[in-house]
C-alpha cells in the first residue's frame, strides 16, 4: 500500500472563512432602540405612563387659569420644557448604560461584536426615542388642556414648542449619557450641572450663555417663522451641545474601566 494514499485530500483552493467583523452601527442602533421601545410597551410601564399623562392633565388644569396666556407660558415653557424635560432626560439618558453596569448586563453587550462607541450611540438613540415619545405626548396634553381652558391662540405656539422639545431632548440626553458613563452619581452631578450651567449661565449677557442648552431653547421659542437666522442659531446650538455630549460619552465609555455591579470606577 502506498503510504501517500492515507494522506487527507488537499483543501480546496478557496480562502478560509474570515471571522465576522464588527456589527454595523445601524444594526446596533436598531437593536437598542427596539429593546427600549419593547420595554416601554410592558403593561406595568404603560400603566405608569397613563398615570403620568393623567397627572399632566390635572396639573395643567389647576395651573392654567381660564384664558390666562401667562399661566400657560410659565407652565409649558418655564416649568415643563426647561425643568421637567431635562430631568426626564437625566433619568433616562443617565441610566442608559449605567443601569446595564449596575445590573451586570453590560458584559453581554461587551461580548457582542460591536464597538463601544457604537453601543453609546445605540443607547443614546434608544433613550432619545423613549423620552421624545413621552415629551411629545405630554406637550400635546398640555396644549389640549390649555385650549379647553380657553387660552387664546394656543395651537399657533405648538410647532415652536415641538421644535424646542426635540432640541432639548437631543442635547440634554447626550449630556446625561456622558454623565452616566462618567459616574454612578449622575443624578447628583446632573442637578449640579443644571443649577450652575442651565440656570446660572443661561441668562448671562455674555457668550458664556451659549454653553447652556436653555439659552438655545429660548432662542428657538422666541423666534418667529420669519426669523430664519435665530431659528438656525438655536437649532445649531442644541445640535452642537448634543454632539459634544455624545463625543464625551463615547470617549469615556471606550477608555474607562468599570467594576461591574459597583459604583466605583478604576
Amino acid at each position: 500500500m502506498n503510504p501517500t494514499t492515507s494522506l487527507p485530500p488537499p483543501l480546496p483552493a478557496t480562502d478560509a472563512p474570515r471571522a465576522p467583523g464588527a456589527t454595523p452601527l445601524s444594526s446596533v442602533i436598531r437593536a437598542l432602540v427596539l429593546l427600549r421601545v419593547r420595554a416601554l410597551l410592558r403593561p406595568k410601564l404603560l400603566l405608569r405612563f397613563a398615570g403620568l399623562c393623567a397627572g399632566v392633565v390635572a396639573i395643567t388644569a389647576l395651573t392654567v387659569s381660564s384664558g390666562r396666556t401667562r399661566d400657560f407660558s410659565e407652565w409649558s415653557v418655564d416649568v415643563f420644557l426647561l425643568r421637567i424635560v431635562p430631568l426626564l432626560c437625566l433619568v433616562t439618558g443617565g441610566g442608559a448604560l449605567r443601569n446595564e453596569i449596575r445590573a451586570f448586563t453590560v458584559e453581554y453587550l461587551w461580548t457582542r461584536p460591536a464597538k463601544k462607541s457604537h453601543l453609546v450611540l445605540g443607547a443614546y438613540a434608544g433613550a432619545v426615542t423613549v423620552v421624545l415619545v413621552q415629551v411629545t405626548v405630554f406637550t400635546a396634553l398640555i396644549y389640549l388642556t390649555s385650549a379647553l381652558r380657553g387660552v387664546p391662540e394656543v395651537w399657533s405656539h405648538l410647532p415652536a414648542a415641538l421644535a424646542a422639545s426635540l432640541g432639548a431632548v437631543l442635547a440634554f440626553t447626550a449630556i446625561a449619557t456622558a454623565l452616566g458613563v462618567l459616574t454612578g452619581k449622575y443624578m447628583v452631578l446632573g442637578l449640579f450641572y443644571g443649577v450652575v450651567i442651565e440656570i446660572g449661565l443661561s441668562d448671562l449677557p455674555t457668550r458664556l450663555s451659549q454653553l447652556s442648552v436653555t439659552h438655545h431653547l429660548r432662542t428657538l421659542l422666541q423666534s418667529t417663522g420669519t426669523q430664519a437666522t435665530s431659528i438656525l442659531a438655536g437649532a445649531a446650538g442644541c445640535l452642537v451641545l448634543a454632539a459634544l455630549g455624545l463625543a464625551a460619552a463615547a470617549f469615556l465609555f471606550t477608555h474607562r474601566t468599570y467594576r461591574i455591579g459597583d459604583e466605583k470606577e478604576t
